[in-house]
């Protein structure tokens, strides 16, 4: 088994036309970006606005990274409605809008042939954090069957407060506590390291040796 670590780059981080690493590429064109990833070793690429690019133009996207060797690694499940409580809706309007936007991104992810939709809800000031958490857990296990069946995972995205917010999750123990009650294998955690460094998570640690 190779130890080589996988490393994607960013199409669109702040904005679709923002690629993290524009310079390397002759345009901010995805096309572009994903030869230049490419070139430079990359074995992946993130777009968390894929969603609202054309369908024409994802087409073109997955054509052009299958033919040079790429995989989507994840995408923006939301990117619109990404800071609401979507992912923690209990009420039929909701949990309409939810099934929704998970075809959606199943649809995706076969075109791309397995991709990672990135999780967020924003908190609902009107409902306790634990009424929220209790119902995202629901919503990811109804929809993970769905979701393994045609490669897409639902990749759970803890976000520190001091970064971003008004988000339901905002600590790595609740996210993995999530993960964990959900038991399926197409639901994951994503492991942001810098929201947990600015999140200052405390670890155990072992007791100081006896002088």
């Amino acid at each position: 088994m190779s130890s080589a670590v996988r490393l994607a780059g960013h199409l669109g981080l702040g904005a679709r036309d923002q690629p993290l690493l524009a310079h390397l590429g002759r345009s901010v064109d995805p096309l572009d970006q994903i030869d230049a990833l490419a070139d430079h070793g990359f074995c992946g690429v993130q777009d968390l606005f894929l969603k609202l690019r054309p369908v024409a133009e994802q087409a073109a996207m997955a054509e052009h990274m299958a033919r040079r060797g790429l995989q989507l690694s994840s995408f923006g499940g939301e990117p619109l409605h990404w800071n609401r409580p979507l992912w923690s809706a209990e009420d039929e309007a909701g949990q309409d809008t939810l099934a929704e936007s998970v075809a959606h991104n199943i649809g995706l992810a076969r075109r791309f042939t397995g991709a990672g939709a990135v999780c967020v809800a924003g908190l609902d000031p009107d409902r306790s954090r634990r009424a929220q958490i209790d119902a995202m857990t629901e919503n990811l296990r109804h929809h993970a069957e769905a979701a393994a069946a045609a490669g897409l995972l639902l990749l759970v995205e803890p976000i520190a407060a001091s970064r971003i917010a008004g988000l339901l999750l905002d600590r790595i123990e609740d996210g993995l506590a999530m993960v964990r009650a959900v038991a399926m294998p197409s639901v994951r955690l994503l492991f942001d390291i810098g929201h947990v460094a600015m999140m200052r998570t405390s670890c155990p640690r072992s007791p100081p040796a006896a002088m």
